[in-house]
């Protein structure tokens, strides 16, 4: 069960799918790194890891993913699970093969993690792509990193996970090096992906707000520790730790100024559409910014003139931007209609 947020419901009864218990990691030369950390994490449960930068979240995810750097290794307590994990890495392109085209990269993951042969890997892949809301050309043609946009190469980082069908998927800052406006895209997918597939997260951040939105309980780590930790609400309403309230206190908001004396309607309009707000005049002048029908979304898949006549001018990154940003939640539903109709005469082994 899920709210709209995308946060899953758990059952306090039921056992827990991983623990984490007095974990210390530590340097070959003796530098402790992470100390006594502990959680546990039930299916379906959302986990964010927030703090500053070497606050020892990646190292706690790589931890329990089993992939410590060179040098690192675990001196005291244990991670314990029996369930499959994958992970969804912060840089995207570094993640990905460049020499290798993505839809091939997702295939060969659900071969050998699946168990099933080329022609239906590469169908699994193609329809795991479409539910990402990748664009249905890729099933004509494959891409390679360098000409999809960083949106887009995210989404492929994410297809790559869950092609080995995670009970837990650890999300290493996952948005760190997006866009804002593909930031707010791929958090939006992820919760759904989580509410649809049932799998629990761990989310790494410095982002306190991010990962609020995406989580129910929070761990606020300082200096390979443990300051402050509870159910998400609990941790920013009423936090206890100085370093937490000061995390709180560092996030950004948009200026109040709607209705203030003096307000440029101009600049009212410019922070309402941060706010991701339509104004009545917008709505009206342009009825594609709401939907022909109301709803919001834009009715009609066809590019403008203008960006047919610019396409040919473009990089392919810079085209593969625009594809990515014109892709809604509704249309995720209708891409790859055929799966199966390119995959003739592949050998099936």
């Amino acid at each position: 069960m899920s709210d709209k947020s995308g946060k899953t419901g758990t059952d306090a009864s039921e056992p827990p799918i991983l623990v984490a218990d007095d974990l210390t990691l530590a340097t070959a030369s003796g530098q402790t790194l992470v100390e006594g950390i502990g959680f546990a994490l039930r299916r379906g449960e959302s986990i964010g890891l927030v703090g500053e930068s070497g606050s020892g979240k990646s190292l706690t995810l790589r931890a329990v993913l089993g992939l410590l750097p060179k040098g690192v290794t675990i001196t005291r307590g244990s991670v314990r699970h029996s369930v499959r994990s994958a992970m969804v890495f912060q840089d995207p392109r570094g993640a990905l093969d460049p020499l290798c085209p993505v839809v091939k990269q997702v295939a060969e993951v659900v071969r050998y993690r699946q168990n099933k042969n080329r022609r239906e890997a590469r169908a699994e892949a193609l329809k795991l792509l479409g539910l990402l809301g990748l664009p249905e050309s890729l099933a004509r043609e494959d891409r390679y990193p360098n000409q999809l946009s960083g949106g887009q190469c995210q989404r492929i980082v994410i297809a790559l996970a869950l092609a080995c069908r995670p009970d837990i998927l650890l999300c290493d800052e996952p948005t760190t090096a997006l866009d804002v406006t593909v930031q707010r895209q791929i958090i939006d997918l992820i919760a759904r992906l989580q509410s649809e597939l049932g799998f629990a997260m761990i989310f790494v951040t410095h982002n306190l707000a991010i990962a609020a939105e995406m989580c129910s309980r929070l761990i606020v780590m300082k200096q390979g520790r443990v300051v402050e930790e509870g159910p998400s609400v609990d941790v920013l309403t009423a936090p206890r730790d100085p370093y937490t309230r000061m995390l709180i206190e560092a996030l950004l908001q948009l200026p109040e100024t709607a209705g203030a004396a003096g307000t440029d309607p101009a600049l009212t309009g410019n922070a309402n559409r941060l706010n991701g707000e339509r104004t009545d005049a917008e709505a009206a002048n342009h009825p594609s910014l709401s939907g022909e029908d109301g709803s919001g979304a834009s009715t009609s898949d066809e590019p403008s003139a203008v960006e047919a006549a610019k396409a040919p001018s473009e990089s392919a990154e810079n085209a593969a931007r625009k594809e990515d940003s014109a892709i809604s939640d509704s249309e995720t539903e209708s891409q790859f209609p055929t799966l199966g109709s390119n995959t003739e005469g592949e050998d099936p082994r």
